[in-house]
């Protein structure tokens, strides 16, 4: 655990997966900075995760924003495809399988056990476009008030 800056690591993460390659355009509203104490690692794994995710499946556009709220970060990862199928995101949602039931798809996975790990709150929208939501608690221990 430690003391992580929001922004940072998504731009440090979007510099490594910007797709230079690709027609994709990737565009971010992000704060300055946004800081709360979580795990570093399974973060990047989590963001890395839907980051690439959204950019194969995107037809032109990603968008990454964050929202910093009091107790969380909202991490949310946005691409103008069609949308996750139903099939593929019921189990996820649900966490009824395991990846060796579930032959595709690992990616959401992943992402579900980041989340998980760092206990937070992951949640899908398909319209109009793909939405990936990432609310990471901050795990600080309550202060006493001045």
């Amino acid at each position: 655990m430690s003391d992580v800056d929001i922004t940072r690591t998504l731009r440090e993460t979007i510099e490594r997966l910007e797709p230079t390659d690709s027609d994709v355009s990737l565009t971010t509203e992000l704060l300055e900075e946004a800081r709360l104490r979580t795990d570093e690692e399974t973060l990047q794994m989590a963001v890395e995760t839907a980051l690439e995710n959204a950019v194969e499946h995107a037809a032109s556009a990603v968008i990454v924003a964050v929202e910093d709220r009091p107790d969380e970060c909202v991490i949310t990862v946005a691409e103008d495809s069609s949308g996750i199928l139903e099939d593929k995101l019921l189990p996820i949602e649900a966490q009824t399988e395991t990846r060796l039931q579930y032959g595709s798809g690992l990616g959401l996975w992943q992402l579900r056990w980041c989340v998980d790990s760092l206990n937070g709150d992951l949640s899908f929208e398909t319209e109009p476009r793909t939405t990936v939501r990432i609310a990471v608690p901050d795990r600080r221990e309550s202060s006493p008030s001045d």
